[in-house]
């Protein structure tokens, strides 16, 4: 496809970084800015790459000068002759405004409009998808990432779509094939999902074409409904993964290299910490060792101190040496080393730590390198400056991302692609929030749950003893399987409810639940004066009525006013009610932006990426605790039948054991677990194989691609069996949501 930007230069330099980004899915972008000729006059330029597009790309800003009027003009005059796709852009403006719509466009049979606030996150990004996505056409990402980090929430659907792909038309020309597809598939396409099920990249090939091929498979489902039919078989349509085994044949090391003989590794932590970290790290330096004394070569493993942030460094990238650890099993493998290959080394013995909690070699946040080329380009620079040729990635689904895009940027169009250049990344599952696809439960996600049910127990003997209404915050950044895993753990009668942003709920129902729940307590043990009750929560489990406790309707951002109207109506309160409860709640400024953050993302169906932060994290519970203390009162028509506990001795308690989750000691299964994946991510990643991350899948331990773990982030599906037995064990309604869908408002381009 060809473009042409019609754009006025007020506006050039945000428009400059959109129109590079489509470069790379288009066969030309004409921008003024880069082909004007000195001695060719401007009518003639415009007029000769208008000729040659198919695309007609309109940014309209504060001004619309005559130029863009004549080139839209233009664009009028051949839409009339042939076709031509149009697309509008209306950037927002300082002061919060969006420009009109100029005269001339009108003129146009079709276009498709988009508003645009150049101020968020990855602006130009996000802005060169969507219009993409007008054109009908997808946008090759630089990261190999799919610009919606949201397309799955379920690996059952993720089969499904491609089961539907096979069966679907298939042209040879791939726009052909892109138009014959539903508009569900076609979104899906549009935002980055392959069009076929991706392989796990190998590389043993290259060295010895008999290994080239894997004959032992897991297939991604084992329902019957999958292998009933010739047709539908997975082996026959490929829906399987690599086993992840013994392997015969080795990539790793490569002979005639310029490492000095010497194999170097690193392992790079990420994210939080979680319990069997230090078991992963132990698996893969244990089976390095082993290979390197076996076979007769020295391989240095690196460990990266504290993560990502010792690799950047205010946007420069580079590895200090004192930012490296080198790993050794234990002082018995290192005694038996050469004195050549010891010296200089900071040496730590990866199996004295293996039954430890936390990471030996720390751990940092990648939220700021993922979409970010110059620092993802960085990193791999400093990665291959240090000779690394394999590197393993522990963390959760942000870390996925990150090793996928270090991947790709490391070998996909590389400045210099040699065999010695090459970087192999391999990934390794770490969630407490147990949100990655492709993973039946990672390592520490049931040591989290046990410690959880053990604090939510000991709370529940206080709350007993000493009544009041106890609020439990737990993991949960996406995801409710560490509450909904704890809560169903429960004893009988524990907790009254579980709180997930999987489920909407809001204040007012969740208060009219409570008091009825209270209340029928009090009648069954009539002694009960005082009303009391446990609630579980995840972190980013919002009210949808959450707005209208965070400041007063004349104090709220205008364009959450309409929706806060809308709100207070359905919930039925008063303005001095609400201003009431917000006073009481006492959100900061940070706290009351990030409610504000989160609702518009919620409106436009979006999803909390990476970590969750700790203002939006503290005004959830600070909203669901607060709020709760004035609205359980008395006075219910509903409730008059029954038995009232004294209402104005209810007290509210709130409990955040997180980072108590986060650093116990590994569970004997997390140990053993951990040592698995190390040791067979290590076996396969010498054997060739790269940019996969590894995983027990249906009982087996698989090698999963990178590209299908991006795809999303698993949640607990809403009318399956495991959410139905939490609401069994809680007695909360399935619909605890007062307020409905929201009024449809213009959708603006913004995240």
């Amino acid at each position: 496809m060809r473009i042409f930007v019609c754009h006025s230069n007020l506006d050039s330099k945000f428009v400059i970084q959109v129109a590079s980004l489509l470069r790379s899915s288009c066969e030309d972008v004409y921008i003024y800015e880069d082909r004007q000729q000195a001695n060719e006059s401007f009518l003639v330029t415009i007029d000769d790459a208008m000729q040659k597009c198919d695309g007609l790309l309109v940014f309209v800003g504060s001004t619309f000068s005559d130029w863009q009027r004549r080139e839209v003009a233009m664009g009028v005059k051949k839409q009339d002759l042939q076709d031509l796709k149009v697309c509008t852009v209306f950037i927002r403006q300082p002061d919060g405004q969006y420009p009109e719509e100029p005269r001339g466009l009108g003129a146009f049979t079709s276009h498709p409009q988009l508003w645009l606030d150049p101020g968020i996150n990855d602006a130009a990004g996000f802005a060169a998808w969507k219009i993409m996505q007008s054109f009908g056409m997808p946008l090759r990402p630089f990261d190999g990432l799919p610009f919606d980090p949201n397309l799955f929430s379920y690996e059952k659907d993720i089969i499904a779509f491609f089961t539907k792909m096979l069966s679907s038309p298939r042209p040879d020309n791939g726009s052909d094939r892109l138009r014959e597809q539903n508009d569900e598939v076609k979104e899906k396409l549009l935002s980055g999902c392959p069009p076929e099920w991706p392989k796990v990249a190998y590389w043993g090939a290259e060295r010895n074409a008999a290994a080239a091929g894997d004959d032992s498979y897991v297939v991604a489902a084992a329902l019957s409904k999958y292998h009933k039919l010739e047709e539908a078989c997975m082996i026959k349509n490929h829906l399987f993964f690599p086993e992840a085994r013994s392997r015969q044949d080795f990539y790793f090391p490569v002979q005639g290299d310029d490492n000095d003989g010497i194999l170097r590794i690193a392992i790079l932590v990420a994210g939080g910490i979680a319990p069997g970290i230090n078991a992963v790290i132990d698996g893969i330096v244990q089976r390095h060792w082993l290979d390197a004394k076996i076979n007769h070569y020295d391989a240095l493993i690196y460990g990266i101190k504290n993560g990502v942030s010792s690799i950047t460094l205010r946007s420069k990238t580079f590895i200090r040496d004192e930012a490296l650890v080198t790993l050794a099993p234990n002082e018995a493998a290192l005694t038996a080393a050469s004195e050549s290959f010891k010296k200089g080394h900071q040496w730590i013995y990866s199996a004295a730590h293996a039954q430890e909690g936390g990471s030996i070699i720390g751990t940092s946040r990648v939220d700021e390198l993922i979409k970010n080329k110059a620092l993802l380009t960085g990193v791999v620079d400093a990665l291959l400056g240090k000779g690394i040729k394999i590197l393993y990635v522990i963390g959760g689904d942000g870390s996925m991302k990150l090793a996928h895009a270090l991947w790709h940027s490391a070998n996909t169009n590389p400045v210099d692609f040699t065999q010695e250049k090459k970087l192999s990344v391999v990934a390794i599952p770490k969630t407490m929030d147990n949100d990655i696809l492709w993973v039946w439960q990672s390592f520490g996600f049931l040591s989290a749950v046990e410690k959880a049910r053990e604090i939510l127990s000991i709370l529940d003997t206080e709350v007993k003893s000493n009544p009041r209404l106890c609020i439990l915050q737990l993991f949960g950044s996406d995801s409710g399987f560490v509450v909904s895993h704890t809560v169903a753990a429960s004893g009988s009668d524990q907790c009254d409810a579980a709180l997930i942003p999987e489920v909407k709920f809001s204040m007012r129902g969740l208060a009219g639940y409570l008091k009825k729940r209270m209340c029928e307590r009090k009648k069954n043990a009539p002694s009960a004066i005082v009303p009391s009750g446990f609630l579980v929560m995840s972190e980013t489990a919002i009210p949808t009525d959450a707005i209208c406790y965070v400041d007063e309707e004349k104090n709220t951002p205008q364009d959450l006013c309409s929706d806060w109207s809308f709100i207070k109506n359905r919930i039925q309160l008063s303005d001095e009610d609400l201003a009431k409860i917000a006073r009481k709640i006492n959100l900061s400024p940070e706290e009351k932006e990030a409610i504000y953050i989160f609702h518009r993302m919620r409106r436009k169906g979006q999803r909390i990426q990476g970590q969750t932060s700790d203002t939006l994290r503290s005004a959830g519970l600070k909203i669901v605790s607060r709020s709760l203390q004035e609205l359980i009162t008395p006075g219910d028509p509903e409730l008059t039948m029954l038995p009232q506990p004294d209402w104005g001795k209810l007290r509210i308690v709130t409990n955040e054991p997180r980072h108590v989750l986060r650093s116990i000691a590994p569970a004997c299964s997390d140990i053993i677990m951990g040592q698995r994946l190390g040791t067979l991510a290590a076996e396969n990643a010498m054997a060739g194989y790269t940019d996969f991350m590894i995983s027990q899948w249906l009982t087996e331990f698989v090698l999963v691609p990178l590209p299908l773990v991006v795809l999303g982030r698993k949640r607990i599906p809403m009318q399956g069996m495991f959410w139905k037995s939490v609401l069994a064990k809680t007695g909360q309604p399935a619909d605890l949501d007062t307020i409905g869908e929201l009024p449809e408002m213009v959708e603006l381009l913004t995240q």
